[in-house]
């Protein structure tokens, strides 16, 4: 299974520079309905040469920003997914796309491949073909990236959001057709000095958040950071040890969670979510749980424990405040066939808003650290 994350599907606009050794992408994250939602279930830094991109948030639903392929440059919002492997953009063939394409004959660097490919989502697949190009990201550039150029899209739901494709960060082992993704080709080629990134990624609608690549930004969190051991090298899966929401237990036993940056909400097993929701006083609204804004500062805590520490998230983080007097429950309940073997969840921007995250190749961990509250 391909789990290629988005939720509510976030991309970024990276307007990157270079300062101080460090490659900073800014993110901007933008409003999609919340039907949307269920179609995807999928500074100053403390290491050498790294780069960054900026973040912006709107609503708490979406983060995206920008690459560029080709000589010269040709821009696109993507977005950046712990939850899959590879990069892919619309090309210029593709009849269904409404999002930039790809122009292979304006490039200088492109390279063809053709290999066709196809990546499974949760409402269909993107189907196309490979091709090699000059990738540019937080000022960075990668000479011959191999990346998709989509010629078909599963539905509408990917020409609603504010992203063109995706770029995947997670790990090779489940890249589709064994091509290397972008982070390990940065890291092969010596362009960072370590094979770790990070996200900031602002609890506050309207606030810049960031994508920081080889590198942490300790200005952005207050405390020690906190790392856990991966389960294995494929997708950033740890283990959690509980699940409660104020006092009684949502998990009986300890669960695997995936930290995904491509997630919008929380997802969980049904019976999780369902118990979630009926302690709340949430109404289901056709997979989407709607429950009254006044009501947020008297949810009760859902509460993470993860290798014996406690990570928790109150009503305000929780809730999604679109600006009515409805609001939406940030989860989500996932339905487990042949290719899940187990339940799981998925740790998606809710959790990530609330803690500063950081994703390690070089020791095949992730660690966690409280945000500093915004000005």
């Amino acid at each position: 299974m391909r789990i290629v994350s988005a939720l509510l599907v976030c991309a970024v606009w990276l307007i990157s520079f270079v300062a101080a050794g460090v490659y900073r992408i800014p993110v901007y994250k933008d409003h999609v309905s919340a039907n949307f939602s269920r179609h995807y279930i999928r500074s100053k830094y403390e290491y050498g040469q790294s780069g960054a991109v900026k973040l912006e948030d709107y609503y708490n639903a979406q983060f995206y920003g920008q690459i560029a392929l080709g000589t010269p440059p040709q821009n696109f919002q993507v977005i950046f997914d712990t939850g899959s492997s590879n990069l892919w953009i619309p090309g210029k063939s593709c009849r269904t796309c409404t999002h930039a394409k790809y122009h292979s004959e304006k490039s200088s660097t492109y390279e063809r491949n053709g290999q066709i490919y196809e990546i499974t989502y949760g409402s269909g697949s993107v189907k196309g073909f490979l091709s090699e190009d000059k990738l540019t990201i937080g000022g960075l550039e990668v000479p011959n990236q191999v990346f998709g150029e989509a010629t078909n899209f599963p539905d509408d739901s990917i020409n609603n959001g504010k992203f063109d494709g995706i770029l995947g960060m997670a790990y090779p082992s489940i890249a589709v057709d064994k091509v290397t993704p972008p982070m390990q080709n940065l890291m092969s080629q010596g362009l960072v000095n370590s094979g770790v990134f990070s996200f900031y990624l602002p609890s506050k609608s309207g606030n810049e958040g960031e994508l920081m690549i080889g590198g942490i930004d300790s200005s952005y969190f207050t405390g020690e950071m906190t790392y856990v051991d991966l389960i294995e090298d494929s997708w950033w899966k740890i283990n959690v040890d509980s699940i409660s929401l104020g006092g009684p237990r949502v998990s009986r036993s300890s669960i695997n969670a995936i930290v995904d940056t491509g997630t919008s909400f929380l997802a969980g097993p049904s019976t999780q979510i369902e118990k979630i929701v009926s302690l709340t006083g949430a109404e289901d609204d056709n997979g989407e749980y709607k429950i009254s804004c006044e009501s947020i500062d008297k949810l009760p805590k859902l509460s993470f424990e993860i290798d014996g520490k406690i990570y928790v998230l109150t009503g305000e983080d929780y809730v999604l405040d679109f600006g009515s007097d409805v609001c939406i429950l940030g989860l989500t309940s996932m339905e487990f066939n042949e290719f899940t073997q187990e339940p799981f969840w998925i740790l998606g921007d809710v959790f990530i808003r609330k803690y500063f995250t950081v994703f390690d190749f070089e020791n095949n961990r992730v660690g966690f650290a409280l945000l500093k509250k915004a000005e």
